[in-house]
Protein backbone atom coordinates (compact mmCIF):
# COMPACT_ATOMS: atom_id res chain seq x y z
CA UNK A 1 0.00 0.00 0.00
CA UNK A 2 1.79 2.89 0.90
CA UNK A 3 1.58 6.37 2.48
CA UNK A 4 -0.17 9.10 1.65
CA UNK A 5 1.11 12.70 0.91
CA UNK A 6 -0.46 14.10 4.47
CA UNK A 7 0.58 10.92 6.54
CA UNK A 8 4.08 11.51 5.29
CA UNK A 9 4.48 14.75 6.19
CA UNK A 10 2.93 14.08 9.24
CA UNK A 11 5.06 11.59 10.39
CA UNK A 12 7.87 13.71 8.95
CA UNK A 13 6.72 16.91 11.41
CA UNK A 14 6.44 14.70 14.38
CA UNK A 15 9.85 12.98 14.17
CA UNK A 16 11.62 16.24 13.80
CA UNK A 17 9.59 17.41 16.64
CA UNK A 18 10.45 14.61 19.08
CA UNK A 19 14.25 14.84 17.92
CA UNK A 20 13.96 18.96 18.36
CA UNK A 21 12.04 19.12 21.91
CA UNK A 22 12.41 15.32 23.95
CA UNK A 23 15.41 14.43 22.50
CA UNK A 24 17.52 17.92 21.84
CA UNK A 25 19.97 15.73 19.55
CA UNK A 26 21.94 17.16 16.73
CA UNK A 27 20.39 15.37 13.64
CA UNK A 28 20.49 15.64 10.03
CA UNK A 29 17.30 15.19 8.93
CA UNK A 30 16.63 15.23 4.91
CA UNK A 31 13.13 15.75 3.70
CA UNK A 32 11.81 16.63 0.27
CA UNK A 33 8.50 18.01 2.15
CA UNK A 34 8.99 21.92 1.96
CA UNK A 35 6.97 22.35 4.32
CA UNK A 36 8.64 21.82 7.37
CA UNK A 37 11.06 24.52 6.65
CA UNK A 38 8.82 26.43 8.76
CA UNK A 39 9.42 24.53 11.40
CA UNK A 40 12.70 27.24 11.84
CA UNK A 41 10.46 30.00 12.95
CA UNK A 42 8.42 27.63 15.84
CA UNK A 43 11.42 25.26 17.33
CA UNK A 44 14.60 26.39 19.00
CA UNK A 45 17.69 24.50 17.46
CA UNK A 46 16.53 23.73 13.51
CA UNK A 47 18.31 25.20 10.95
CA UNK A 48 17.81 25.05 7.34
CA UNK A 49 20.24 24.00 4.46
CA UNK A 50 19.69 23.09 0.69
CA UNK A 51 22.41 21.97 -2.21
CA UNK A 52 23.24 25.45 -4.24
CA UNK A 53 22.15 25.20 -7.49
CA UNK A 54 22.36 27.12 -10.58
CA UNK A 55 19.65 27.74 -12.98
CA UNK A 56 20.79 28.06 -17.01
CA UNK A 57 19.18 28.11 -20.37
CA UNK A 58 20.03 24.07 -20.42
CA UNK A 59 18.50 23.24 -16.89
CA UNK A 60 19.53 23.15 -13.34
CA UNK A 61 23.33 22.40 -12.32
CA UNK A 62 24.29 20.90 -8.97
CA UNK A 63 26.88 23.20 -7.33
CA UNK A 64 28.15 20.71 -5.05
CA UNK A 65 27.74 23.07 -2.08
CA UNK A 66 25.48 23.39 0.49
CA UNK A 67 23.92 26.42 1.80
CA UNK A 68 22.07 28.12 4.46
CA UNK A 69 18.49 28.50 4.02
CA UNK A 70 15.69 26.41 2.89
CA UNK A 71 15.53 26.28 -0.82
CA UNK A 72 13.41 28.75 -2.93
CA UNK A 73 11.52 26.29 -4.48
CA UNK A 74 10.81 22.44 -5.58
CA UNK A 75 13.53 21.11 -8.48
CA UNK A 76 11.75 17.89 -8.61
CA UNK A 77 11.30 17.78 -12.01
CA UNK A 78 15.00 19.44 -13.11
CA UNK A 79 16.25 16.27 -10.67
CA UNK A 80 14.43 13.98 -12.98
CA UNK A 81 16.03 15.55 -15.96
CA UNK A 82 19.22 15.44 -14.45
CA UNK A 83 18.52 11.93 -13.98
CA UNK A 84 17.96 11.09 -17.61
CA UNK A 85 14.44 10.14 -16.85
CA UNK A 86 12.91 9.77 -20.98
CA UNK A 87 11.75 12.86 -21.57
CA UNK A 88 7.89 12.27 -22.08
CA UNK A 89 8.05 10.79 -18.11
CA UNK A 90 9.42 14.59 -17.20
CA UNK A 91 6.56 16.51 -19.82
CA UNK A 92 3.65 14.32 -17.99
CA UNK A 93 5.09 15.28 -14.36
CA UNK A 94 5.15 18.92 -15.63
CA UNK A 95 1.45 18.17 -16.67
CA UNK A 96 0.21 16.48 -13.23
CA UNK A 97 2.09 18.98 -11.25
CA UNK A 98 0.08 22.01 -13.43
CA UNK A 99 -3.01 20.63 -12.54
CA UNK A 100 -2.01 19.77 -8.97
CA UNK A 101 -1.14 23.29 -8.16
CA UNK A 102 -4.22 24.58 -9.88
CA UNK A 103 -6.17 22.67 -7.64
CA UNK A 104 -5.19 21.46 -3.88
CA UNK A 105 -8.33 19.26 -3.20
CA UNK A 106 -7.87 17.55 -6.56
CA UNK A 107 -4.75 14.69 -5.80
CA UNK A 108 -5.31 12.21 -8.03
CA UNK A 109 -5.21 12.84 -11.76
CA UNK A 110 -7.00 10.98 -14.60
CA UNK A 111 -4.13 8.33 -15.95
CA UNK A 112 -3.11 8.67 -18.99
CA UNK A 113 -1.52 6.00 -21.26
CA UNK A 114 2.16 6.53 -23.28
CA UNK A 115 2.02 5.69 -26.59
CA UNK A 116 3.18 1.90 -27.14
CA UNK A 117 6.71 1.60 -28.92
CA UNK A 118 5.87 0.83 -32.56
CA UNK A 119 9.12 -1.20 -32.79
CA UNK A 120 12.71 -2.30 -30.93
CA UNK A 121 15.20 -0.16 -33.32
CA UNK A 122 19.00 -1.72 -32.85
CA UNK A 123 19.79 2.11 -31.36
CA UNK A 124 17.17 0.70 -28.85
CA UNK A 125 18.43 -1.97 -28.65
CA UNK A 126 22.19 -0.99 -27.82
CA UNK A 127 20.82 1.10 -24.93
CA UNK A 128 19.26 -1.48 -23.70
CA UNK A 129 22.49 -3.93 -23.60
CA UNK A 130 24.51 -1.05 -21.93
CA UNK A 131 21.90 -0.80 -19.21
CA UNK A 132 21.95 -4.05 -18.56
CA UNK A 133 25.86 -4.40 -18.70
CA UNK A 134 25.62 -1.21 -15.98
CA UNK A 135 22.73 -2.71 -13.62
CA UNK A 136 24.87 -5.78 -14.17
CA UNK A 137 28.10 -4.06 -12.59
CA UNK A 138 25.94 -2.36 -10.08
CA UNK A 139 24.60 -5.20 -8.68
CA UNK A 140 27.64 -6.96 -7.93
CA UNK A 141 28.64 -4.54 -5.10
CA UNK A 142 28.42 -4.67 -1.67
CA UNK A 143 28.63 -0.56 -0.65
CA UNK A 144 29.55 -1.71 2.88
CA UNK A 145 32.79 -2.66 1.35
CA UNK A 146 33.88 -0.48 -1.41
CA UNK A 147 36.37 2.10 -0.74
CA UNK A 148 36.59 5.55 -1.92
CA UNK A 149 38.82 4.62 -4.35
CA UNK A 150 36.88 1.43 -5.70
CA UNK A 151 34.04 3.54 -5.74
CA UNK A 152 35.67 5.81 -8.11
CA UNK A 153 36.73 2.96 -10.15
CA UNK A 154 33.52 2.10 -11.06
CA UNK A 155 32.37 5.58 -11.80
CA UNK A 156 35.05 5.07 -14.59
CA UNK A 157 33.74 1.59 -15.59
CA UNK A 158 30.08 3.01 -16.13
CA UNK A 159 31.19 5.89 -18.00
CA UNK A 160 33.26 3.92 -20.23
CA UNK A 161 29.90 1.66 -20.95
CA UNK A 162 28.52 4.69 -22.49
Amino acid sequence: RGTSTFDGLAIAQAVVEYIATKLRARCLFATHYHELTKLTDQLHGIACYHAASSQTKNGMILLHKIIQGAAEGSFGLEVAKLADLPNEIVHRARDILMHLASDEQQLIIPARAFASPQSTTPEKEKEYKKLKERVALLDHINLDEVSARQALDILWKLKEKQ
